[in-house]
C-alpha cells in the first residue's frame, strides 16, 4: 500500500522508529569508538605496556647479576618471556641468552642476521642518558624493543641489553580482528531487537491513551486510560493523572450544563417578568395610577434583580481572576458582626450572636460583611426551627467566625462542590425569592483573597456550620 507523506513523517517521527533509531546510533556509536581505540590505541598502548614488562625483567636480571646466581638461569628467563638478553663486561666480552631464535637483533653472531645493530652507539646512548638506561623501537621482521641499561655488581660494571617483539603476531591481530567484527554484528543484532521490543511496550500505553485522549477530546468521558501490564511507574502515574483530569473535566461540564441552566433561568425570569408587565402597562395600566405604580414596581425590583446577577459574576470573575483590590484596615469584628445581623433582623430572621472575646482584624471590612452576610443569608434558606447562631472564638493565632444553622444539611457528595458557583442541592431549579446563587462562591473568592482559610462541616437533618479563619491583631478584653 502507497504511503501518503503525512503517514511516513508520521512513522518516521513515531516513538518506534526513534527509540529504535537512538537506539542503533548508541550501539553504533560505541562500535566505532571501540574500532578506533583498538586500530589507534591499541598499538601504543602494547608498546607502552611491554617496555614496562621489559624494565621489570631488566631489574630481575641486574638482581641476578648482582647476587652472583648462575647464568644458565637467565636462559629460563630468555625462553619464558620470548625475549633475547645479552650481557657484555667492560672487557667486551658478550654472553648471549636467546629465546626468540633467529629473529634476536642484538646477536651478530647468529647466522643468516642481517640487523644494523650498533652496540657502541647504544653503549654511549646509555651513558649519556640521566638515569642509565636507553630503549627504541626497530622494524625487524616485526617491530621489537631494544634496552639497555647500565649494571654495576661488585665485580665490575656490565651493560645489559634487552631484545623483544612488541607487535603480537599477524595472525593473533587477524584474529582479534575477525572477533572484533564477529562482535560488532551480535551487538548490532542484539541493539535492534532490543530496541524493538522496547519501542512496542513504550509504545503500546502511548497508542492507547492516545486513542481514549481522542475520544475525550470528542467530549466522550466515559473513557478510561489503562497502564496495566506496563511495568514502568511513570505510565501508571500518568494514566491515574489522565483519569483524574478526566474525572474532574466531567464535573466541570455537568457544572457548566447547570450554570447555563441557571443563568439562563434567572435571566429569562425577571426578563419575562419585565416584559409582561411592560405590556400590562400598554394595554391596561397607563390610566390607572395606582395600578400603574404597582406594575411599575415590580418592573423595578425585577430589574434591581437582574443587575444585582450581572454585578456579582462581574465581582466572581474578579475575584477569580485576582484582579481585585483589597482596602485592608483595622476594624472590630464583633461590631461588624452586629451590623450584619441588624440587617437579617429587619427581615425577621432570628440570628443569635455568640464571641469568647472582642477581636480586632486587618481586613476589607466591606467585602469580610460581604462574606458574613452570604453565610446567614444561605443559613436562611435552609433553616427550619432553631435560630441562627453566628459565633466568634480563638483558633490558635487567628479568629473563627462560623454561621451555624440546623437545616437540613449537606450530603458528603454533595460538601465538594457546595463552594462552586450555581451548585444547588436541589436540581430543580427553582428560582429564591433573593440573591443571585453566586453568594457562597463569592465569599470563598473573597476569603481566598484575605489568605484565609474557609470550611463547611455538615450532617444531613443536623444543620450545617459554615466558617473561615482569619488572624487577628489583638484581642480587646
Amino acid at each position: 500500500m502507497k504511503l501518503d507523506e503525512k503517514s511516513i513523517k508520521s512513522k518516521l517521527g513515531g516513538l518506534r522508529f526513534n527509540t529504535w533509531l537512538i537506539f542503533t546510533l548508541f550501539a553504533s556509536a560505541i562500535l566505532v569508538m571501540l574500532w578506533f581505540l583498538q586500530l589507534n590505541l591499541l598499538p601504543p598502548y602494547y608498546r607502552a605496556a611491554k617496555i614496562g614488562t621489559v624494565r621489570s625483567i631488566a631489574d630481575n636480571v641486574e638482581t641476578m647479576v648482582i647476587s652472583d646466581q648462575p647464568l644458565s638461569s637467565m636462559y629460563q628467563v630468555a625462553r619464558d618471556n620470548s625475549l633475547c638478553i645479552q650481557l657484555a663486561d667492560n672487557y667486551g666480552n658478550k654472553s648471549n641468552f636467546n629465546g626468540i631464535g633467529t629473529g634476536c637483533y642484538i646477536d651478530k653472531s647468529l647466522p643468516n642476521n642481517t640487523g644494523d645493530f650498533d652496540y657502541t652507539e647504544m653503549l654511549e646512548k646509555i651513558k649519556e642518558s640521566s638515569d642509565g638506561e636507553y630503549n627504541y623501537l626497530i622494524d625487524y621482521g616485526s617491530q621489537m624493543i631494544v634496552y639497555g641499561r647500565l649494571v654495576d655488581a661488585h665485580l665490575g660494571r656490565y651493560i645489559l641489553l634487552i631484545n623483544s617483539p612488541v607487535t603480537p603476531e599477524k595472525a593473533g591481530l587477524e584474529l582479534i580482528q575477525n572477533q572484533f567484527v564477529a562482535l560488532t554484528v551480535l551487538v548490532l543484532a542484539f541493539a535492534t531487537i532490543a530496541s524493538i521490543i522496547l519501542a512496542r511496550r513504550i509504545s503500546r500505553p502511548f497508542i492507547t491513551m492516545t486513542k481514549s485522549a481522542k475520544k475525550l477530546a470528542e467530549r466522550n468521558f466515559d473513557v478510561s486510560f489503562d497502564a496495566k501490564g506496563i511495568k514502568f511507574n511513570e505510565f501508571e502515574e500518568l494514566a491515574d493523572s489522565l483519569n483524574y483530569a478526566t474525572a474532574e473535566l466531567k464535573k466541570v461540564d455537568e457544572l457548566r450544563l447547570d450554570l447555563i441552566a441557571n443563568v439562563s433561568h434567572d435571566i429569562k425570569t425577571p426578563l419575562t417578568m419585565i416584559m409582561a408587565y411592560t405590556e400590562m402597562i400598554q394595554d391596561f395600566s397607563k390610566d390607572d395610577k395606582n395600578l400603574l405604580l404597582e406594575h411599575l414596581d415590580v418592573i423595578s425590583l425585577e430589574a434591581k434583580h437582574l443587575d444585582n446577577l450581572v454585578e456579582n459574576m462581574l465581582e466572581l470573575s474578579m475575584l477569580q481572576s485576582g484582579t481585585i483590590t483589597l482596602e485592608l484596615i483595622d476594624f472590630n469584628l464583633n461590631d461588624l458582626a452586629n451590623e450584619i445581623i441588624k440587617l437579617f433582623t429587619h427581615k425577621n430572621q432570628e440570628v443569635v450572636f455568640e464571641a469568647d472575646n472582642t477581636y480586632i482584624i486587618n481586613a476589607d471590612r466591606v467585602k469580610i460583611g460581604q462574606v458574613i452576610y452570604n453565610f446567614i443569608n444561605n443559613a436562611t434558606k435552609y433553616r427550619r426551627h432553631k435560630p441562627i447562631k453566628l459565633k466568634l472564638s480563638q483558633n490558635d493565632n487567628a479568629v473563627r467566625l462560623s454561621v451555624i444553622d440546623d437545616g437540613v444539611g449537606i450530603s458528603p457528595e454533595d460538601l465538594d462542590f457546595i463552594w462552586d458557583r450555581y451548585y444547588r442541592i436541589d436540581k430543580n431549579f427553582a428560582r429564591e425569592q433573593e440573591g443571585s446563587g453566586l453568594g457562597l462562591s463569592i465569599a470563598r473568592g473573597i476569603i481566598i483573597a484575605h489568605n484565609a482559610k474557609y470550611g463547611i462541616v455538615s450532617k444531613e437533618n443536623v444543620g450545617s456550620e459554615f466558617y473561615f479563619d482569619i488572624n487577628f491583631i489583638s484581642i480587646l478584653k
